[in-house]
């Protein structure tokens, strides 16, 4: 398994109790069915705005970042803002 980093999001108690049930469903940990449902998600093509079509540049990006090219990571925020000149 690839290292692991924390991702918290609020949700809808609804959201969250149909999620929770959905996974108990199909024998799993919540934990384990919204990474299921991660991936599942972007394996699938992503879909283009309705009446608006991406620019090359962005289509570009896209593609490369589903491909793992040109992905940058960086140990804070901070040092994201600094390598942008934004500090």
């Amino acid at each position: 398994m690839s290292d692991m980093v924390r991702m918290s999001i609020d949700v809808p108690a609804d959201l969250h109790k149909h999620a929770k049930m959905a996974a108990a469903y199909n024998d799993q940990t919540i934990r384990e069915f919204v990474i299921e449902q991660i991936r599942k998600a972007l394996a699938r093509k992503p879909a283009k705005p309705k009446g608006k079509r991406l620019n090359r540049l962005t289509r570009e990006t896209i593609e490369k970042e589903m491909r793992g090219e040109d992905v940058f990571e960086y140990a804070s925020f901070d040092d994201f803002l600094h390598e942008m000149g934004e500090d």
